[in-house]
């Protein structure tokens, strides 16, 4: 228990000493009226700068502002340059967004009329050319809550399939030689292997193309170990929050994976998964399906053991619907992860303790995304027990482990941390 508590409390005052005030918001709105007044404002969320166009807003800021004065508003949507104009006496609206090429107009009876259909337009009326802009934004912005980042929905997808087959089955491999001690109870009955619930909690701070976010994972998990210790079903639940500047995205996940011996050395892991993500805030939304085939080689050295680890995996997005937004972004991509990890034995720390220290790289293939390759280097501390109980008619194997690490992840125009405490009983 002191190791414990001493695990948890320094992951607590990680947690603090990594919080940060915000610097910057995802959206802006720099507006010119009559060619001489201006405004600038930072948002962060999409409905609030696409109120900044109202008369209401802008009127607040420049009084000389009238329903038929010409407008011109620079709007950066997530790093995506857009552009909204009103020539003089006019109640319509144009819009440019000059990555896709659109040229939209908006003729409602008033200016107001014309900045709601503009807005109805981004949230569910703009069609194919929404899906290409959400797309686009994968591809050419950090910050994507779908895609194209470390921090993305299909980057969390990616990692847990990687760390059912990999990560966790290194460690099985491991438990398996400590489970190979002659039994306590000194008897011949048979065996088996107890499931196991795992409990974790993870912290991120990354800095992706001059905006800060932070992370907040509950990776949940329940596993069926069989006879074999080698062989599991496991189901995950990876539940996340995703701040960038004030502006928040939420995922939920969902994956099975089945990991089957093809030696004691040597694991394979097949998993499908679903993840569903959203945020009003940034006005995305977005389903991926995925299927992923890991495998987990371990080689002991002594009382050490290096481990690799290879995946390749293949996720795609589908529409989802979230408030008053609707969005297909067709995103699709092709994914291998390769790893390596060394177990160092700490005895002379704690009893039945070990390091891990492991490097990783993830690398994209398919449609285009901001950042297509990563790579993490990491360490953990932990203490792996398994537990012989006699219950008479049988000896149940009861596996806990708890674990504390910190990762360090760097990619284009990206650098930053996790923080991970898990425990399996």
């Amino acid at each position: 228990m002191k190791t414990v508590s001493r695990m948890i409390a320094v992951c607590f005052i990680t947690l603090v000493m990594c919080s940060r005030v915000f610097a910057a918001q995802l959206f802006d709105l720099n507006l010119t009226v009559n060619a001489s007044d201006s405004m600038s404002r930072s948002y962060s969320n999409v409905s609030d700068m696409f109120n900044g166009l109202t008369q209401e807003q802008i009127s607040a800021s420049i009084p000389t502002y009238t329903s038929t004065s010409p407008l011109n508003a620079k709007l950066n949507f997530r790093g995506l340059p857009i552009t909204v104009t009103a020539v003089a006496g006019s109640a319509s609206m144009k819009l440019e967004i000059p990555a896709l090429g659109v040229n939209q107009t908006f003729s409602g009876t008033t200016r107001d009329d014309s900045q709601t259909q503009l807005e109805d337009w981004f949230k569910k009326n703009g069609g194919d050319t929404i899906n290409k802009l959400m797309k686009k934004l994968a591809e050419t912005t950090a910050t994507d809550p779908i895609a194209g980042n470390p921090n993305s929905a299909m980057a969390q997808s990616v990692a847990t399939d990687f760390t059912r087959g990999f990560l966790n089955t290194a460690t099985s491999l491991r438990e398996t030689n400590a489970a190979s001690a002659p039994a306590t109870s000194g008897t011949t009955l048979p065996e088996s292997n107890a499931n196991t619930i795992s409990l974790a909690a993870r912290f991120g701070s990354l800095s992706q193309g001059g905006s800060n976010s932070q992370s907040f994972t509950l990776p949940l998990a329940y596993t069926v170990r069989f006879q074999d210790p080698l062989e599991s079903l496991s189901v995950s639940m990876p539940v996340t929050m995703v701040d960038i500047e004030g502006s928040k995205s939420y995922s939920i996940g969902l994956g099975v994976g089945y990991s089957f011996p093809i030696s004691k050395s040597w694991v394979i892991t097949p998993s499908v998964g679903y993840t569903a993500t959203g945020s009003a805030d940034m006005a995305s939304a977005g389903q991926i399906l995925s299927g992923s085939l890991t495998s987990s080689y371990s080689l002991p050295i002594s009382s050490y053991q290096l481990s690799m680890g290879n995946m390749a995996g293949y996720y795609r997005t589908l529409p989802l619907d979230i408030g008053e937004y609707s969005f297909d972004p067709k995103i699709e991509n092709y994914v291998v992860r390769n790893g390596l990890m060394l177990y160092i034995p700490t005895e002379f720390l704690f009893k039945e303790t070990g390091l891990e220290v492991f490097g990783i790289d993830t690398r994209y293939m398919g449609d285009a995304l901001f950042i297509d390759s990563y790579d993490e280097f990491g360490i953990s501390f932990g203490r792996t027990r398994v537990e012989r109980k006699n219950l008479g008619d049988m000896v149940k194997n009861i596996l806990t482990d708890i674990r504390l690490g910190v990762t360090y992840i760097t990619a284009k125009a990206t650098s930053g941390f996790t923080v991970n405490l898990g425990y399996s009983f």
